[in-house]
């Protein structure tokens, strides 16, 4: 988990360098974009506007001219049709047929009596405001710029643009809220952690002269009486897969010689009698459904052969062995014996692997024993072996 949290962590961290890079600039966009007057048909608006104030003059002149020919007092629309209307009201008093006519032309009457009072309202609204006309200017200007700043073709695109950046701007404030407390877990972890390495560490230094003790004796029934072993824990500035400090293995084979690096110092032969012992302590505390020592036993005389074979067996009480071996001291002394050999068919090697009879192994324990001329001797020598 701590792992895990700390490459989070880093990822966060590189998000939040990119972002804080971006962040004075996306502020200054999003500021810009806030502060300007973008809203559903904006543009609309301002360009009628401006239309309107560019023209103030030429608006008064014609909406004058029409009032004057809807009002005027003797030719006028209005006075027209009161006229027409009265002839309409005769011809209704005259004939019923007349009648629809006499109210349509009421309700026309009624119509341009509204026309013009909304011209008039019209005109009196109109007004010469250059400072206004400049400042509908100014935010039309200021539109298109942002528009061609960020490359978009309409406001609802300028909406868009400044969602993102609204969203870009969160996002740091939020990656920063994140990545403290990310951090206020991991300090916590780290505390769990030194609290583990140190128990552990305190049980290592519990079980070091325990383990040695056992390796020596091991080690001395394998032909090895003069073995020492060292088992320094080095201290680590960083967290390791198990704990916090390293260990270092220095061995001695011989009485008065220096301890060195084990994988140093330590032939073939005592490096395999050292594995045993190691696997041996090892699969007491930690069950293994199986181990397999691959010649384990090379190199060893013949007493050793049997105390190698002695520990493989009790060994073998508690757990699946399997070992592949030369010495027949070590293969008499398995509940299985299975034969590893080479066949040559139509020009090809092939290995195969059989499972011997009660018969068949003593004569491969004899083989083991004296090569392949078996001897009465070698077979007698084979039989009291394997019993």
């Amino acid at each position: 988990k701590y792992k895990e949290l700390t490459r989070n962590i880093e990822n966060l961290k590189k998000q939040k360098g990119t972002l804080e890079e971006e962040r004075d600039y996306n502020s200054f966009l999003l500021q810009e974009l806030t502060s300007a007057p973008i809203s559903d048909g904006i543009l609309d608006e301002l360009e009628t506007e401006v239309q309107q104030l560019s023209h103030v003059e030429e608006i008064e002149q014609q909406l004058s001219k029409a009032i004057q020919i809807v009002d005027e007092e003797h030719m006028g629309l209005n006075t027209q049709l009161i006229v027409v209307r009265s002839a309409m009201n005769k011809l209704s008093g005259i004939s019923s047929k007349f009648k629809h006519l006499s109210t349509r032309f009421e309700s026309l009457l009624i119509e341009l009596n509204d026309l013009s009072a909304e011209l008039t309202h019209a005109l009196e609204a109109v007004e010469a405001n250059p400072s206004r006309l400049e400042e509908v200017n100014r935010q039309l200007q200021l539109l298109n710029d942002l528009m061609k700043k960020h490359q978009v073709q309409t406001i609802d695109d300028l909406v868009y643009k400044r969602e993102v950046l609204e969203q870009k701007v969160i996002e740091t404030t939020t990656l920063e809220e994140k990545l403290a407390r990310f951090i206020n877990e991991q300090k916590q972890l780290e505390r769990d952690l030194e609290l583990a390495c140190e128990a552990l560490s305190t049980n290592r230094k519990k079980a070091i002269p325990v383990f040695i003790t056992q390796m020596t004796k091991l080690l001395a029934l394998l032909g090895m009486p003069n073995a020492q072993f060292q088992l320094e824990l080095l201290a680590q500035e960083t967290f390791l897969k198990h704990g916090k400090e390293k260990l270092n293995f220095a061995f001695s084979a011989n009485a008065g010689s220096d301890f060195g690096a084990l994988k140093k110092v330590a032939s073939g032969g005592e490096l395999s009698r050292i594995m045993l012992s190691v696997k041996t302590i090892l699969s007491q505390f930690k069950t293994l459904p199986t181990i397999i020592f691959d010649e384990i036993d090379t190199g060893v005389s013949g007493e050793v052969a049997y105390k190698i074979a002695d520990i493989m067996h009790h060994m073998g009480q508690y757990m699946q062995v399997l070992t592949i071996t030369h010495l027949p001291q070590v293969a008499a002394k398995g509940s299985h014996h299975f034969k590893v050999f080479k066949e040559i068919r139509q020009g090809s090697t092939f290995t195969q692997l059989r499972k011997l009879s009660s018969d068949e192994r003593i004569e491969e324990v004899a083989q083991m024993l004296s090569g392949e001329d078996l001897s009465d001797t070698a077979l007698q020598h084979a039989k009291e072996l394997l019993n």
